[in-house]
Parts: C-alpha cells; structure tokens; sequence
C-alpha cells in the first residue's frame, strides 16, 4: 500500500486497519521514513528501510507484521529506500518476502535499470526450498494473459502495458512468477489500485512463487481504507498451512475446546478398555 509519505502519523490508523481486516502482512511504499528501524506498534512489528538521515525526505519502503507472523521472522535485509526483504518459516512453508517500491515512468531510464537490476540480484538470495512473495507499488502497467506470458498473468485486469510493466514481468519470467492481481475478476473499481480525478492505474501487485498459485484465493481491492493516499488498499489471501501447534491453537481460539477434550476422552477410553481386556 502506497501511503503517500507521513507515516509515522497514519501507524495507528494503519494498525488499526489490518486489525480489522485481519492482516498479517503489509507491504507500505512512499513512507518517507528516514534510515532503517524496526518498531513495535502493540502486536504489530514495523521494519523500515529509508534513506539517510542527511537526505530529504522521500522513497521509503516497509513491511508491517502481525504478531504471529513476526514470530515467524528467520531473517531480513534493509536493502535500499526501495527494497526490503524478509525471510519467513511460516509452518512447513518457507517464504522470501519482497516488498518494493519502483521509480516511476518519469524517472531516467538508468535510474529505473539499476531498480530492476537489484530486484534481480536480491532474488539470488532466495534459497531453492523457498517461495517467493513480491508485494509493492511497481509504477508498471502489466497488462493481461498473452503470447509468452500464459503462466505469470491471468485474463482480468487493466489490457495497458509501460516499460516499468515489462520490466516486471521480464523478473516474473525468470523467476516463475504469477501476478495474482490479474488471476479472479472483479468489477474494475475492485481491480484498478490508483486514482486521481478520472485517470486510474493497476500498479500496486501481490506476486507469487508459482508454486504457490493454488493457494492463493483471491486478490483484489479494498476502497473503504483510506489514510490519506490516492492508492487503495490490495489484498491477496494465501491459504498457507501453518504448524500443528498453531492449528491447535487455532482450534481452540474457534471454539474447538470440547472437540479436542472429547477426542483425548475417547482415546482414553480405549486404552483403558484394551488394558482390560489384556489383564482378563
């Protein structure tokens, strides 16, 4: 999500919003923040990557996460005021985290090359047995399914595609990549991510390890946040297995207590019987 700067004045809307939604990861572009940090924000957990502190104000990008999910932190990389990565074990499944925020059309065309070219290099680091995750403003028209690029888009979204787009999918072909955002139809005010006055883009993408496609049950737009920013808030929802311990957990949080009790009941009751019949 695009926070159009001031940051350290929209956390607590912020936090309160994933609250509500139940989110447990957010990538946030345009902070504004200064150096790099990690905070803590009651049972949310904010690293931040930004420019120095002699530079003025700009650029920044940060990952926020839920309590639960900052448990599952195994490492991490403040890499630039335009990139961050995480590393995450996240049950049996092991998650590389990148949350970027790219130099739009207006900047020259180095500037936007040397962006890519460390999307790429950061991307070495990301071990076999892991599963990619970029999330982010990509400033980059993407388009929708065609020749050459059946297996990263689906067939719904904004047909526009800039060269920040093809950039994109150029890492998403190398990577085996999916832009989930153009994966499930939704009406357009569900799709496009950015709007000011009548112009509107898709550019802010939730994108995944192939190999985690199935997973992923939706991805879309959500208007009913707004913390004082032209770019609306996108989630996509990955149904991601978590431990035992945690499913437990989860059970019981879900009103699962007697369930459980009643099944360590009947296995005592069977064991108590086979001893019975051994001792007869």
């Amino acid at each position: 999500m695009n926070v159009c700067g001031g940051m350290d004045s929209k956390i607590d809307e912020v936090c309160e919003m994933m609250s509500e939604r139940r989110i447990d990861v957010l990538g946030v572009s345009e902070t504004k923040k200064k150096g790099f940090s990690i905070t803590t924000y009651d049972r949310y957990t904010g690293y931040w990557s930004g420019v120095n502190d002699s530079e003025r104000s700009s650029q920044g990008v940060g990952v926020i996460l839920s309590e639960r999910m900052n448990a599952s932190v195994k490492d991490f990389e403040f890499v630039s005021p335009r990139l961050l990565w995480i590393r995450l074990k996240v049950g049996l499944t092991r998650i590389f985290l990148l949350c970027a925020y790219a130099p739009d059309m207006s900047k020259p065309p180095k500037v936007r090359e040397d962006f890519w070219d460390s999307v790429r290099e950061i991307m070495t680091k990301c071990k076999e047995n892991e599963r990619i995750i970029l999330i982010g403003d990509f400033n980059g028209w993407v388009g929708i399914r065609r020749d050459g690029y059946e297996r990263n888009l689906g067939m719904f979204g904004d047909k526009r595609v800039n060269e920040n787009g093809e950039s994109l999918l150029e890492v998403c072909l190398e990577r085996n990549l999916v832009v989930t955002n153009t994966l499930f139809s939704h009406k357009l005010i569900h799709m496009y991510t950015w709007q000011r006055q009548t112009e509107r883009s898709m550019i802010d993408f939730v994108i995944v390890d192939e190999r985690l496609r199935a997973k992923v049950k939706d991805t879309r737009v959500y208007r009913g946040t707004n913390v004082g920013t032209d770019h609306f808030l996108s989630i996509g929802i990955l149904d991601v297995d978590i431990s035992s311990e945690e499913q437990f957990r989860g059970h019981l949080e879900d009103g699962g207590q007697f369930k459980v009790k009643l099944a360590f009941k009947k296995l005592f009751v069977l064991i108590r019987a086979i001893l019975r019949w051994i001792i007869d």
